[in-house]
């Protein structure tokens, strides 16, 4: 278990590239129980604008923040590093830096995701998966093959370049 803030009444910040709501209001639940107060940061995988929200935690001396990064320059979480804010990261590892870092399980998520489906009486599945040179592209194509083959779903995979979850 990684400990962000420790005492109450600290500011941190949750810094993510799309909108996941059950995970900002999940995130908020903790927040509210433990008396921290928490800036929600909505890069919408803009580099410039995760600089941005960064800088702005910067002066506002953030005691945590936790942050699936996008490509914003080392330099500002090493900043941050340095002024004492601790750091924890989900999915996307910073190069340089020694980080915490949190990985969702995609192969947990797509077996509840397709699962369901078959449950539901259906037999043949379509996925679109980001196209690109993302790490995950191959890990989340991988985990729904392996659960369509162990439920026997036909499974039609396409792959297309996506800027957002809303694409």
């Amino acid at each position: 278990e990684v400990v962000l803030v420790a005492s109450p009444g600290y500011a941190f910040g949750f810094l993510m590239a799309d909108a996941r709501p059950n995970l900002v209001k999940a995130v908020e639940e903790v927040s509210v129980a433990r008396d921290h107060t928490v800036t929600i940061c909505h890069t919408n995988k803009d580099p410039d604008r995760e600089r941005a929200h960064l800088a702005n935690l910067l002066g506002h001396r953030a005691a945590g923040l936790i942050a699936k990064t996008e490509g914003a320059d080392a330099e500002y979480y090493a900043r941050l590093l340095t002024q004492g804010t601790r750091v924890v990261l989900i999915d996307n590892p910073i190069a340089g830096l020694d980080l915490p870092l949190v990985r969702f399980d995609r192969q947990r998520g797509v077996d509840e995701v397709i699962g369901q489906l078959a449950a539901d009486g259906h037999r043949r599945i379509g996925a679109i998966v980001p196209f690109g040179p993302l790490p995950d592209r191959a890990v989340l194509r991988s985990a729904v093959e392996r659960a369509s083959a162990r439920l026997g779903i036909d499974l039609l995979v396409q792959e297309r370049p996506l800027a957002s979850v809303a694409d």
